[in-house]
C-alpha cells in the first residue's frame, strides 16, 4: 500500500460502509421501497445527513426507520444504539445477531437512539425510528492516518454485514 493511500483520513471507513451498502442494495430490493443515503461531511457538522433530513426526496413521516453504520468492521465487537427507542428493531437486530453475528446484542440492555456526532442525529430529531451500529476497536484511530486497511477485522466485518443485512431485510419486509 502506498504512503498516499495510507493517508486516507477516514477513507477506510467510507470504503467499508460502501461495501455493506452495495451488498444490501444488491439483495434487498424486493418490492419494499428502500432509500439509501451515503452522507458526506460527517466531520463537518453532519452536513450531508442534516441536508438530507431537511430535504428528503420522500416525507420522513413515511420512513420505516433509519439504519446508521459508523466505524464498522474495525474491531471484534458490534454495538447497537436505538433498541430502547425502537424495540422491534432491537428484536430484529438481536435475532440477526443470534443467527449470524455472535456479538451478543440480545444480552445487552437496549439503549435509546440519541443525538450525537454521527449521521443518525438528524433523523432522531425528525422522529424517525433509528438504529445505529458501530464497532469497538477504532478508538484513537478512526479518521486519522492510522485508519488503514491493515486494521480491518475481516471476520467481524463479515458477521457485521450479515447482521445489518438481515436487520434491514426485516425492516423492509414489514407491512
Amino acid at each position: 500500500m502506498s504512503e498516499e493511500t495510507k493517508k486516507g483520513w477516514g477513507g477506510l471507513e467510507i470504503g467499508l460502509l460502501v461495501a455493506i451498502v452495495l451488498v444490501v442494495v444488491g439483495i434487498v430490493v424486493l418490492g419494499a421501497a428502500l432509500l439509501l443515503g451515503l452522507f458526506a461531511g460527517e466531520e463537518l457538522f453532519l452536513l450531508g445527513s442534516e441536508y438530507f433530513a431537511q430535504n428528503p426526496p420522500r416525507p420522513l413521516s413515511q420512513a420505516v426507520g433509519m439504519v446508521n453504520l459508523d466505524v464498522v468492521g474495525v474491531g471484534p465487537s458490534l454495538s447497537m444504539e436505538g433498541g430502547a427507542t425502537t424495540p422491534l428493531f432491537q428484536m430484529m437486530a438481536a435475532g440477526a445477531d443470534r443467527l449470524y453475528g455472535g456479538f451478543g446484542l440480545a444480552d445487552r440492555q437496549p439503549t435509546p437512539a440519541r443525538e450525537g456526532a454521527s449521521d443518525h442525529s438528524a433523523f432522531v430529531r425528525a422522529g424517525v425510528p433509528t438504529v445505529y451500529f458501530h464497532s469497538g476497536g477504532a478508538e484513537g484511530r478512526a479518521h486519522t492516518p492510522a485508519d488503514v486497511a491493515d486494521t480491518i477485522d475481516f471476520a467481524a466485518y463479515h458477521r457485521t454485514t450479515l447482521v445489518v443485512y438481515l436487520t434491514i431485510f426485516q425492516m423492509a419486509d414489514r407491512p
